[in-house]
């Protein structure tokens, strides 16, 4: 049995993050004493383990920063492994971005002959690559132009060709499959599969998730320098596209949030505004500190784990002002231990006020384990413990969180005037139950109306809801019948419009909701209109079926008689 065309066996990257530039260079010239405390570790990847056969065709995918470039750049051999063993058995081709390896003065015939010299072709190889290459670009006399004078799609379409004119035993390819128009892209996809009928071995980066399941058997999933997942491309990217869209659901929930709340302004809908910094006082080994929201895994952080002290990521070991160690291994997996204090820090969209939260860590040693909200203590506990045990406590959110309901002299929600006997206090949708804000075609959707009331006795009540597409276009209408409710000062209404099956596109949307008391087109009277102030979107679409609304259709066909006949159509 053949050997794999790439084996890595527990593989990772190690970059040294330096403080100083004495330091650097400290560590350059190789020099004892202070080198090892002049800088910090930061793991890339860690513990990367996958082969790759001849004629399998795997596809990387990952958020940004996940580690799929320094993956592939350990592969194509332009940097070294800190640990671990990597073996590249063949003659690898890279096209790691749009004109990567072309010279910007060179004209196009002249890239294409240093290219295929570098690859080993001879002279008469080259020249009858040449003459393909020009066919299947069809760049024609910009050939004779400096690649630098390039549009963005010529320069890959010239990339592209080069790179797969010759057979190698090894293809990778990141992200240049999507660059260029259309039509390039079906010849591209043509010759891509080409490629693959003849036996060479793929390795495809892309965030075009439709590519990794058309040209790929098998993905292999990376998240903060790890491998989440592996198995056949359908089904890990359906997990990660799972997981995405539960990010993008906080993001938009929180957003929604903070824009029926006066604690907020308009920049701070966009980015994180809240966190909880959980404390290690006293002697710890710590593998893993999580955060949960009403029973479910809101952020995690591995410590000791590749990425684990990033603070561009939403959950991350604090290291300065801290004494955490360098990553170790203990009881057989990787963690950081606390000689006196260390800190793990959670940004947040929005700290609920109304959720439960806790914090979950594995790990043992003796000491007082704090979470914080800004300054304010939302609880303390002790812990002790002589081996790896998990440890649970619960956060009095309360204490660090004001009122995030709407208020009726809040500004930041575009509120028309109106009567006032009924205010919109909240709005929110839902899905079997749950609150969301990222829907699939096809899903059941609740979109409700929290009111309060400022008036006593019987109000005609008509609720209605429009639903925009981002860009403005109005999408669809829902206005509902006429509710007499008796009422009196205080009292919440809630009103439910109910969708069972979701029919709108991909997309981002906005509601705009109201509470009329008189709907008339000549002179309607409204209680309260927040007007497109309540965003959601929709996910999941094939492309051949992503307008702005999906409406329920069947296709049928009559079969006619041949020429000449006089039968009817069946």
């Amino acid at each position: 049995m053949s050997r794999p065309v790439i084996e890595l066996d527990n593989v990772g990257k190690m970059y040294k993050i330096f403080s100083s530039r004495s330091g650097r260079l400290i560590d350059a010239l190789g020099l004892p004493g202070k080198a090892r405390a002049s800088y910090r570790e930061f793991w890339a990847l860690r513990g990367i383990d996958f082969t790759l056969d001849r004629g399998e065709r795997i596809g990387i995918i990952g958020r940004n920063g996940a580690g799929k470039s320094t993956l592939l750049r350990l592969i194509t051999q332009n940097i070294e492994p800190t640990e671990g063993t990597l073996r590249v058995g063949g003659d690898v081709q890279a096209l790691l971005e749009t004109g990567g390896g072309l010279h910007p003065e060179f004209t196009g015939y002249e890239n294409i002959r240093a290219s295929l010299s570098f690859l080993g072709l001879r002279p008469k190889e080259i020249t009858e690559a040449e003459r393909g290459i020009a066919e299947f670009t069809e760049l024609g006399r910009f050939l004779d132009q400096p690649f630098k004078t390039y549009s963005t799609g010529m320069q890959a379409r010239l990339a592209f060709a080069i790179a797969t004119t010759i057979r190698p035993e090894i293809l990778i390819v990141d992200e240049v499959l999507g660059a260029g128009d259309a039509y390039f892209f079906a010849k591209s996809s043509a010759r891509m599969r080409e490629l693959l009928d003849s036996g060479a071995a793929v390795l495809l980066v892309s965030h075009a998730l439709d590519q990794v399941v058309r040209f790929c058997t098998e993905a292999i999933w990376i998240d903060r320098g790890r491998i989440v997942d592996r198995g056949p491309s359908t089904e890990i990217v359906k997990s990660y596209e799972k997981f995405v869209r539960q990010l993008e659901d906080r993001r938009l929930r929180a957003r929604n949030e903070k824009s029926l709340s006066s604690r907020y302004d308009a920049f701070e809908r966009e980015s994180y505004t809240d966190h909880i910094l959980v404390t290690f006082e006293g002697a710890f080994i710590v593998w893993a500190v999580e955060l949960t929201r009403d029973g479910q895994t809101e952020d995690s952080v591995d410590v000791g784990g590749p990425q684990d002290a990033d603070p561009a990521q939403s959950a991350s070991v604090v290291l300065d002002s801290s004494t955490w160690s360098a990553p170790s291994t203990e009881a057989g997996d990787l963690c950081r231990r606390v000689e006196t204090s260390g800190s793990v820090l959670f940004h947040l969209w929005l700290l609920h006020g109304s959720s439960a939260y806790a914090v979950r860590v594995r790990a043992c040693g003796r000491g007082t384990l704090t979470g914080r909200h800004g300054t304010t203590i939302l609880c303390s506990e002790e812990f002790e413990s002589d081996g790896p045990a998990w440890f649970s406590m619960a956060l009095d959110t309360r204490r660090g969180q004001g009122s995030t309901g709407l208020s009726t002299s809040d500004t930041r929600v575009s509120r028309w005037p109106g009567e006032q006997s009924l205010l919109i206090e909240r709005v929110h949708l839902e899905s079997d139950g749950t609150e969301r804000a990222v829907f699939a075609p096809g899903e059941s959707m609740s979109l409700y109306i929290e009111a309060r009331s400022h008036a006593t006795g019987q109000l005609p009540v008509t609720p209605a809801a429009t639903i925009y597409r981002s860009d403005g276009i109005l999408a669809t209408n829902f206005v509902g019948q006429r509710f007499d409710v008796d009422v009196r000062p205080d009292q919440l209404l809630v009103f439910r419009l109910g969708l069972e099956s979701l029919n709108l596109g991909d997309g981002l949307y906005l509601a705009s909701v109201a509470l009329y008391r008189r709907l008339a087109a000549d002179a309607p009277q409204v209680y309260d209109l927040l007007d497109r102030s309540y965003e959601f979107e929709v996910r999941g679409n094939e492309v051949f079926d992503n307008g702005v609304f999906r409406h329920d259709a069947e296709w049928t066909v009559k079969h006619s008689s041949p020429v000449g006949s006089s039968a009817d159509l069946e």
